[in-house]
């Protein structure tokens, strides 16, 4: 077969033209707004019996081995990022990290607790899915629970990651209902 020079100058101009399009009409304004909700804010520092405690901090992003250190130099994946722990009047612990951005691009992306927990030199078990329900006439919540394990510290782990308005339950997104 042979190919003439009209031929490629058009698939030429088609090409370029994808190109040049592609630029324009890429979306520069974020629908994400990243000024509407100040994470350090909403999150409570007390709620019910539990208080906080910080000087115990639970792993982020950022905190990949959850210590406490002042003159640290961590560099935010996140544009917000809260990290709590609470405790109860009995003792019990619980820690909550809450962390946003508001795209998805080849610099921020989502981080698994089990893929970040490994890297800070924890073992990983029991990794399963299960749905926990919340509220009368709410659709359960889809969430992944697993253990982290290193020297005497014994996480059990359950979350999930909001995308938009539907849940991300691995690699694919689990539309909402609503």
């Amino acid at each position: 077969m042979k190919i003439n020079r009209l031929q490629v100058v058009l698939v030429s101009i088609a090409l370029l033209t994808s190109a040049i399009l592609a630029e324009v009409l890429e979306p520069h304004e974020l629908m994400a707004r990243t000024a509407a909700l100040d994470l350090e804010t909403a999150i409570p520092r007390q709620f019910g019996a539990w208080t906080f405690v910080p000087s115990l901090l639970p792993l982020t992003p950022s905190n990949p081995e959850g210590v406490v250190d002042p003159d640290a130099k961590n560099s935010w994946v996140y544009s917000q990022e809260v990290g709590r722990t609470y405790v109860d009047r009995s003792g019990n612990v619980v820690m909550l990290v809450v962390a946003y951005g508001p795209v998805q691009n080849y610099r921020l992306k989502a981080h698994r607790p089990e893929i970040c927990y490994t890297a800070a030199g924890f073992r990983i078990s029991g990794k399963h899915g299960e749905k926990l329900a919340y509220g009368k006439g709410e659709q359960p919540l889809k969430l992944t629970r697993l253990i982290a394990e290193r020297e005497a510290r014994f996480e059990p782990i359950s979350y999930w990651m909001r995308v938009g308005n539907d849940i991300a339950t691995g690699v694919l997104i689990a539309k909402s209902s609503g």
